[in-house]
């Protein structure tokens, strides 16, 4: 099969750039994909593609930007000369800008797709009735919520126009029944990248070290985790290692930089910066905690899964994406209040503090990351994109 995927790839801050690394590495490894064609992002630093290929072809092609309205044109021009069999969209609401325009014309490929008789799968990450257009970029808060709302729902029906839509969490096929009409979901997990061999007795440094991870400003915020800390740093009179790795967001450049200069007199606060991907295994082994600061639940969370991978105990916010993960797929954590310095403190001191305890957690992660790798989730997507592939040679036939 030669299948193209539509993402964005590191070393960006374009949204999905890392899942769409660990999608590509895994379909590589399969013996039904002896071609793949990566459709990505231009970008300044080369593309990062350090994995084994096992004799799988792999094209990239640079041909979109963010933020540009000719996108869509630029995408399907790639697709024509490349004739893939069938097409994966890693697909989120902002993937291809935070203006009108481009925004809203990258989303229609689908429905282009469609017409044109093309099979294709979209991974919807989000969905538009969780994320709201104006908070995600896309729309000035002047705009009234009646068209914020009428172009949202115009742009996820034509996401829905692939053969198949797919969700990481199973409440969303629910959702998009009820929502859109939609027949055509189906909840493939988001899957755990590569599962390290977690080492649970090991002895950690004297001082404790607190991993915060991802991209942040408009719905992961780190200020508060700041607070949160130094007030814990006060209460029990020790230092604390608070390290934030990762980048701005897209739509919020400049955030992290603000954010240190506030803060440049603390001690123990260090800012990575990019991690690369073989960096976060060493990053995530030296963490006693990892935190997920975010303010609003999007869908499935990256970070969670990365840290299950790596046999971590998590504190994160008591928001309803997050306690679905729990409930469909095992993981475990420490939930706070969003935004409240002095509930994230006291849920960070439970586990921190409690040894028997921060260990359950990260045992339960590892056992829930374990059960649903990268790999099992590509072995899905090519049993579907088979079905559809010979559904459509039925119908040329008939």
């Amino acid at each position: 099969m030669k299948l193209a995927i539509i993402t964005a790839l590191p070393t960006s801050n374009v949204p999905l750039g890392e899942y769409g690394y660990h999608l590509a590495k895994s379909f590589a490894k399969k013996d039904e994909i002896e071609e793949l064609v990566l459709i990505t992002n231009k970008a300044r630093d080369p593309k990062i593609l350090d994995f084994d290929t096992q004799g799988c072809r792999i094209t990239v092609k640079e041909c979109w930007d963010y933020n540009q309205a000719m996108n869509v044109f630029c995408i399907y021009k790639s697709i024509l000369e490349e004739k893939p069999d069938a097409v994966l969209f890693n697909a989120q609401i902002n993937m291809f800008g935070n203006k009108k325009i481009a925004a809203g014309l990258g989303l229609l490929l689908p429905m282009i797709f469609k017409l044109k008789g093309l099979v294709s799968i979209v991974l919807l990450h989000h969905l538009e009735h969780n994320l709201k257009l104006d908070s995600a970029g896309l729309f000035s808060r002047n705009f009234k919520s009646k068209l914020n709302n009428f172009v949202g729902t115009k742009l996820m029906k034509s996401l829905l126009q692939a053969n198949l839509a797919v969700v990481t969490l199973k409440q969303n096929v629910v959702k998009l029944n009820e929502l859109y009409g939609a027949k055509n979901v189906l909840h493939i997990p988001h899957g755990s990248f590569e599962n390290t061999n977690v080492n649970f007795e090991e002895k950690k440094s004297v001082r404790k070290k607190i991993l915060t991870f991802g991209k942040f400003g408009n719905h992961k915020n780190i200020e508060v985790l700041i607070e949160a800390v130094e007030l814990i740093k006060t209460r029990m009179q020790e230092d604390i290692d608070l390290v934030v790795a990762g980048t701005d967001s897209v739509n919020n450049e400049g955030y992290l930089a603000k954010v240190q200069k506030s803060y440049n007199n603390i001690p123990n606060l260090k800012f990575t910066g990019y991690i690369l991907e073989n960096e976060i295994q060493g990053l995530f082994s030296e963490a006693d905690l990892i935190v997920l600061p975010y303010l609003k639940t999007l869908g499935s969370s990256g970070v969670l899964h990365l840290s299950g991978s790596h046999g971590k105990a998590v504190v994160l916010p008591d928001l309803e994406g997050f306690s679905t993960l729990v409930r469909e797929q095992g993981y475990r954590g420490q939930f706070f209040k969003p935004n409240s310095v002095l509930s994230l403190a006291e849920a960070i001191e439970d586990v921190i503090y409690n040894e028997d305890y921060k260990l359950k957690i990260a045992k339960a992660n590892y056992r829930a990351a374990c059960s649903s790798p990268i790999s099992s989730v590509t072995d899905s997507y090519i049993y579907e994109f088979k079905n559809l592939i010979q559904q459509k040679y039925h119908q040329v036939v008939a």
